[in-house]
């Protein structure tokens, strides 16, 4: 009898303790996914802060070199795959369509 009540009681313990540490796992991941997500709006806000800046430049000259059109793509695509919305849209458009400077 006396095996029986402290299996019981170890039963508790233990299904108990695996409960503990799996919301204390569980917290961890919400922590990282909610840390991830800050991360990503705050890239997100610089990629979109570049492009702009970028953008207004190039089309401030009337033209933009290859180099420069093409990190101004990595930009944007990096920028899109972290959700960007339609705004960087509108400066790609302008910015691909100004003539390529081969000279600089």
């Amino acid at each position: 009898m006396k095996e029986i009540i402290i299996a019981i009681i170890g039963s508790g313990l233990l299904s108990g303790g695996m409960a503990s540490i799996i919301s204390v796992i569980a917290a961890k991941r919400t922590k990282k996914k909610d840390d991830t997500e800050k991360l990503e709006v705050g890239l997100r806000l610089l990629l979109l802060s570049s492009l702009k800046r970028d953008g207004k430049e190039a089309i401030g000259h009337k033209t933009i070199t290859k180099d420069d059109y093409e990190s101004f793509l990595a930009s944007y695509n990096a920028y899109k795959a972290l959700g960007g919305d339609g705004w960087a849209d509108k400066v790609l458009k302008q910015v691909s369509e100004l003539p390529v400077d081969l000279d600089n």
